[in-house]
């Protein structure tokens, strides 16, 4: 695929090692930023949304217009788009259960509270 846009294999390479590294920054990035900063009084559910919306944006935009698919700089930069959005999408989810996992914890101990008196 990268042949027919032109594109030589040292080109494809030095991007995705340009794009993975970007991309271990942005899960630690979307992390603090889901937790510090509510969106509508939601720190997780908006962020989940919006997330879920960049992954699905870009995917819909690459199948109906044939010309951003030919083109290397426009598909680069919406699958981009689109692994961003994937991965601020798994950060939220890990956050979510890591809340629900502690909240469990919390309402057992106090079970066992109540049970053992």
């Amino acid at each position: 695929m990268g042949e027919s846009m032109g594109l030589n294999c040292t080109l494809i390479d030095e991007l995705m090692k340009f794009f993975s590294s970007q991309f271990c920054f942005f899960l630690c990035f979307a992390r603090i930023l889901s937790d510090c900063i509510p969106i509508n009084g939601s720190r997780r559910i908006s962020y989940l949304i919006l997330s879920s919306i960049l992954s699905f944006i870009p995917w819909v935009l690459l199948g109906v217009f044939e010309n951003m698919r030919m083109s290397a700089i426009c598909m680069i930069g919406l699958l981009t788009v689109q692994n961003f959005g994937t991965a601020m999408a798994d950060v939220v989810i890990d956050a979510m259960i890591a809340e629900a996992a502690r909240e469990e914890r919390f309402s057992q101990f106090l079970f066992y509270l109540t049970c053992s008196n």
